[in-house]
C-alpha cells in the first residue's frame, strides 16, 4: 500500500524470507520485476540482486510480419544524386563499386536534376547503400538522398550534404528494436529540413512518410517508397535490372 511505501516493510519481509530459505539449505532466490520499475530495479540492486536471465516480450501483431520471408522482387537500394553531371556520378559510382564488392553499378541519365544510381550490393546490404551514399555525397559535394527497403517490410531513407548526415527516416522506427524516444523522434522525415533540400511541398512529405508502429499499418514497401520519391520529386522507382 502507499502508505507502507519507504518504511521499510519490504526489505524486513525479504530479510523473513531470506532467513527462512537459509533454514532450508537454499542458497538463492529469485524475483520478477518488470524493466520500467526503475526505482525497484535500484532497491534490489543495492540488495545483492544481478541479472542473469533476460525475459523478452512482443506483440503478436508486431512479432509476425517481422518474421516473413522477404517477398521478392520487392527489395531496394538507390541512390539519388542531386546534379546533372553524369560524367562525374558514374566515374564516382563504378570506382566505389569494388569497395562495397559490387558485381554491376547502373547510372541512370539526369531526370529533374537527379541522377540515380543501382548498385547491386547496396540493394541487398543495407550496411554497403549506407557507405555509397555517403562516398558518392562526400566525394560530389553533393546532396544525396537513398531510399531503401530493409527486410522486405520497411522504408529508410536517408538524406546527405556535402557527406553530412542531415535527415533520416524509418517507416518503423523500432523495427529492428526499442530505441529511446529521441530516437524514434529523430527517425520521422523532418519536412523542413527535405523542403530546403529538395524543394519538396512539406505537407506531401507528412503525408507520405508517415512512421508506425508495424510495417502492417503502412502501405507495401515499394509502395511506400516510391510514393516518398515523388513527394521529394525523385525520378520514378522501378526495379529493372541491372544486367545492361
Amino acid at each position: 500500500m502507499p502508505a507502507a511505501r519507504r518504511a521499510g516493510v519490504a526489505r524486513a519481509l525479504v530479510l523473513e524470507v531470506v532467513g527462512q530459505l537459509k533454514a532450508h539449505g537454499i542458497e538463492h532466490v529469485q524475483l520478477d520485476v518488470q524493466t520500467s520499475n526503475s526505482a525497484a530495479r535500484s532497491v534490489y540492486a543495492r540488495w545483492g540482486f544481478r541479472e542473469y536471465r533476460v525475459g523478452l516480450t512482443a506483440p503478436l501483431a508486431a512479432l509476425a510480419p517481422r518474421l516473413e520471408p522477404a517477398a521478392p522482387g520487392v527489395e531496394l537500394g538507390i541512390v539519388f544524386v542531386q546534379t546533372d553531371d553524369y560524367v562525374a556520378v558514374e566515374r564516382a559510382a563504378s570506382a566505389f563499386a569494388p569497395r562495397i564488392g559490387s558485381p554491376g553499378v547502373v547510372v541512370d541519365a539526369p531526370v529533374g536534376g537527379w541522377i540515380a544510381v543501382r548498385d547491386q550490393a547496396a540493394a541487398r546490404d543495407a550496411t554497403a547503400l549506407r557507405r555509397l551514399t555517403r562516398e558518392l555525397s562526400d566525394r560530389l559535394g553533393s546532396v544525396v538522398i537513398s531510399l531503401g527497403i530493409e527486410a522486405g517490410a520497411v522504408v529508410r531513407m536517408t538524406a546527405l550534404d556535402r557527406g553530412s548526415i542531415v535527415d533520416e527516416y524509418l517507416s518503423v522506427p523500432e523495427f529492428h528494436g526499442p530505441l529511446p524516444p529521441g530516437e524514434v523522434i529523430a527517425l520521422a522525415a523532418n519536412p523542413t529540413v527535405l523542403q530546403r533540400l529538395t524543394g519538396a511541398d512539406p505537407a506531401k512529405v507528412r503525408a507520405t512518410a508517415r512512421t508506425a508502429t508495424s510495417p502492417a499499418d503502412l502501405p507495401p514497401p515499394f509502395e511506400h517508397a516510391a510514393a516518398i520519391a515523388a513527394a521529394l520529386g525523385l525520378p520514378s522507382l522501378s526495379l529493372p535490372s541491372l544486367d545492361r
